[in-house]
């Protein structure tokens, strides 16, 4: 759609007590990059694509860090390919092989594992693909709307409410001997169009309304909306690692310069 235009801003950062940061993020199309703070804000050419992808090494499994780290290295790679819900899917499940191919050969990588969060941004389309528990949400006037599927395991009907179900159902590497099946979707862009991409750090310490409180009004420039909802993890003692994508469709008329 001629018109639009895409801003991007974006933060990763450690967990408050951990000695390194699991997440990693990535940003491919941009025009122009300028960095606030510790937030990176960017615009993206629709015409062009844009893909903004966040990756969330798996805890408690070997060299998390670097299963996060390659998950988007290689996604950055296959850019190009992502215009398709098709190419899309086959780059993760391609993203899973490459992983499980670097355990083969290094046994310190043997374990590790990530999820996935990528949205590709065309002048005609969104594609969202995910794997894992890492979120894509929309973001309106009312409220967020979850465009992703957690691959989180059913509560058992035998387990307390106040017990929480911890594991993934699927992940890129990790133990598992099956291929991945990415979730996919596809939306026609449009004006005013936002979206909140961000790795479990986030989701597991505030609660979706508080989420939505924060963000949801267009009006405030998305750098304090990301540090917002930083502060807003950290108060309420959030440990893990947090990653946080804020993609917002504007017209180009209208778009502020960075």
């Amino acid at each position: 759609m001629m018109g639009l235009t895409v801003r991007v801003a974006a933060r990763t950062q450690g967990g408050p007590a951990k000695s390194r940061n699991e997440d990693a993020i990535g940003i491919n199309g941009h025009l122009r990059a300028v960095a606030t703070g510790r937030v990176l804000e960017f615009e993206g050419n629709l015409e062009q694509g844009v893909v903004c992808v966040i990756a969330d090494g798996a805890g408690g499994h070997p060299a998390a860090d670097h299963a996060s780290r390659m998950v988007v290295e290689r996604l950055m790679l296959s850019a190009d390919r992502l215009t398709s819900s098709e190419g899309l899917g086959q780059a993760i499940i391609e993203t899973d092989r490459v992983l499980r191919d670097a355990m083969l050969d290094r046994r310190e990588l043997q374990g590790m594992g990530s999820t996935v969060a990528a949205v590709s941004l065309t002048d005609e389309e969104i594609l969202i693909g995910n794997v894992g528990d890492s979120s894509i949400l929309e973001i309106d006037r009312q409220g967020i709307l979850a465009l992703s599927v957690a691959d989180n395991p059913e509560r058992p009907d035998w387990l307390p409410e106040e017990r929480a179900v911890t594991g993934l159902t699927q992940m890129l590497g990790g133990n598992g001997v099956t291929s991945v099946e990415p979730h996919l979707a596809r939306y026609p862009i449009e004006e005013g169009l936002r979206l909140l991409i961000c790795s479990d750090g986030l989701t597991d310490a505030v609660a979706e309304d508080d989420i939505s409180r924060v963000v949801r009004d267009p009006a405030v420039h998305q750098t304090f909306l990301i540090d917002a909802l930083f502060e807003s993890a950290l108060a309420a003692g959030a440990a893990d690692d947090i990653s946080i994508i804020l993609a917002s469709i504007v017209n180009q008329a209208e778009a502020v310069r960075l």
